[in-house]
């Protein structure tokens, strides 16, 4: 079942699935190359974009805010 834990982990945005007024949908993946779909709602406020890694903050599927890492790429 879906946690309602708030976490945090870095991880690297793979693609933006689907992108309406009002949810986006995210594909990303962790560290340890477990992925998932994930939304936001505020997808006008969304300053991340496919390609970046950052420390990803959400709690069940939902993205609550990414802050982005100048750092090397995951390998």
């Amino acid at each position: 079942s879906i946690s309602d834990e708030k976490e945090a982990r870095i991880s690297k945005i793979l693609e933006k699935i689907t992108d309406t007024l009002f949810v986006g949908w995210y594909l990303v993946e962790f560290e340890n190359g477990e992925r998932l779909k994930l939304r936001t709602f505020e997808p006008r406020k969304v300053f991340f974009s496919a390609g970046d890694i950052g420390i990803l903050r959400y709690q069940g599927i939902t993205i609550l805010s990414f802050q982005k890492e100048n750092r090397p790429p995951m390998r």
